[in-house]
């Protein structure tokens, strides 16, 4: 059961990865995302990781 809660936990901070990886490439080629956009999208990945946490037993 250890080896199926680890997977759980590693693909739940893949979809993290992805996310952060997003608002980095939009920060670096997209002029027009703007300060405000990209704060409230770390936001919504910050919740996003609180939502994933494993739960302590």
């Amino acid at each position: 059961m250890e080896n199926i809660d680890f997977l759980s936990f590693k693909e739940d901070w893949t979809y993290i990865k992805r996310m952060l990886i997003s608002v980095a490439v939009q920060l670096e080629d997209n002029h027009d995302y703007i300060r405000e956009r990209a704060i409230g999208d770390l936001i919504d990945i910050i919740q996003e990781m609180d939502k994933r946490e494993p739960k302590k037993d």
